[in-house]
C-alpha cells in the first residue's frame, strides 16, 4: 500500500517509491546518509517568497511547513534527504533571514543550526525570490548576507523565481519577464552569473518541475567540478562537529559512524543538546560574533568558551568536556 507521505507524480497522483528513481529515504536509509558524499542545498530568501514551497517541490511532498496564503510559516530550519538518479541530496530550508523579524538570539541560533545541517558547506545556495514582489532593498540585503559570509560565494549560487505561472497567465516567458527587470538586480545576477530558474510551486506536475531544477543543479555542478562553497565559520562548525561525533563514537563504537551523525544532526535540527555544545564552542562563537556584528552592525549576544550568555548577562549554559559525555548519554 502506499504511504501517505508519498511523492507525486506529473497528474498530482501519489507513485511509487522507486518510480523513475525519484524516492524519500526511509528511516533507515536516512540514517545511513552520509552528507559529506552527496549534494547539499541550501535555500535563502524572504520570508513568504516560496522557499519552503520550493522545497517541497524538490522533496516531492509537503515536507517544509508552508502555507498556500503567502504567509511565513518556517521560523526554524529543516532538512530533507531525497535519492534522485542514486544520488543522495540533502535540502535545508531557512528561516527568512533578510526580514529581521526574528531576535538576534534566535536568529544567530539558526543560522549556526543550518551551517551544521549543510555541512561541510553547500553545494548549491537556492536565493529564492517572488516574481514581481521583490524590491531594490531586497536584493541590497542579500547580496550584502552573501558577501559577509565571505569567500567566493556567487559561484554557488542559484536565483530561483518563484511564480512562473502568473507569467503563462499574462502570456509572458521568463525571457520577456529578465528583459525588465531592474540594474540592481541584473547586477546581482551577474554575480551569480545569470543561473537562473523559474519554478511553478503550484503546478500539478511536481516530477517535470523538480526535473527542469535538476537539470539547472546538475549543471552548476558540472560548471563547479562539484565543488562547494565554506567560510571560517563552516571550517570550524565542521571541526566542532566532529569532535562531538569522535567523542560519541569512543563512548559507545557499537553504533556505525552514520548513524551517530544522523542522531546528532537530528538533535541540532530539534535544537537538543547538540547544538548547545555547539553554540558554547570557543571557535564557532569567535566567528558567528563577527558574522553577526556585521549582520546587525551593534553589539550581540556573546557567546564564550565556558558559557552561553544570555540577553542581561544571564548564564544559560556551561561546561566542558563534560557536555560531550552528557551528550553521548543521551544518543
Amino acid at each position: 500500500m502506499a504511504s501517505s507521505n508519498q511523492p507525486l507524480d506529473d497528474k498530482g497522483d501519489k507513485y511509487d517509491r522507486n518510480h523513475d528513481n525519484e524516492r524519500l529515504l526511509t528511516e533507515n536509509e536516512a540514517s545511513q546518509f552520509d552528507g559529506k558524499k552527496g549534494i547539499r542545498i541550501l535555500i535563502i530568501g524572504k520570508t513568504g517568497d516560496g522557499k519552503s514551497a520550493t522545497g517541497n517541490t524538490m522533496m516531492g511532498q509537503q515536507w517544509f511547513e508552508s502555507d498556500s496564503s503567502g504567509k511565513s510559516v518556517t521560523q526554524k530550519g529543516k532538512a530533507g534527504r531525497i535519492k534522485w538518479k542514486e544520488q543522495h541530496i540533502k535540502i535545508v530550508d531557512t528561516p527568512g533571514l533578510f526580514n529581521n523579524r526574528m531576535t538576534e538570539e534566535d536568529l544567530k541560533r539558526e543560522i549556526i543550526k543550518c551551517m551544521t545541517l549543510i555541512l561541510p558547506g553547500p553545494h548549491i545556495i537556492m536565493y529564492v525570490i517572488r516574481i514581481g514582489r521583490y524590491t531594490k532593498e531586497d536584493i541590497e540585503g542579500a547580496d550584502k548576507f552573501l558577501q559577509i559570509l565571505d569567500g567566493n560565494i556567487y559561484n554557488n549560487v542559484i536565483i530561483v523565481l518563484t511564480g512562473r505561472d502568473d507569467l503563462e497567465f499574462h502570456d509572458k516567458s521568463p525571457n520577456n519577464y529578465l528583459e525588465t527587470v531592474t540594474p540592481k538586480f541584473g547586477n546581482f545576477a551577474k554575480k551569480c552569473s545569470q543561473r537562473y530558474i523559474f519554478v511553478d510551486n503550484r503546478s500539478k506536475n511536481k516530477k517535470g518541475e523538480w526535473i527542469n531544477m535538476y537539470s539547472a543543479i546538475d549543471k552548476m555542478l558540472f560548471e563547479n567540478n562539484h565543488s562547494y562553497f565554506t567560510n571560517q565559520l563552516l571550517k570550524n562548525l565542521d571541526e566542532a562537529f566532529g569532535d562531538i561525533k569522535d567523542e560519541c563514537v569512543e563512548d559507545d563504537n557499537s553504533l556505525p559512524k552514520e548513524e551517530i551523525i544522523a542522531t546528532l544532526e537530528k538533535k541540532i535540527e530539534n535544537e537538543g543538546s547538540a547544538l548547545i555544545v555547539l553554540l558554547k564552542n570557543a571557535s564557532v562563537g569567535a566567528i558567528a560574533c563577527g558574522l553577526f556584528s556585521a549582520m546587525f552592525y551593534r553589539s550581540i549576544v556573546i557567546v564564550s568558551a565556558g558559557a552561553i550568555i544570555g540577553a542581561g548577562g544571564a548564564t544559560i549554559y556551561t561546561g566542558g568536556t563534560y557536555a560531550y559525555k552528557k551528550l553521548c548519554t543521551i544518543l
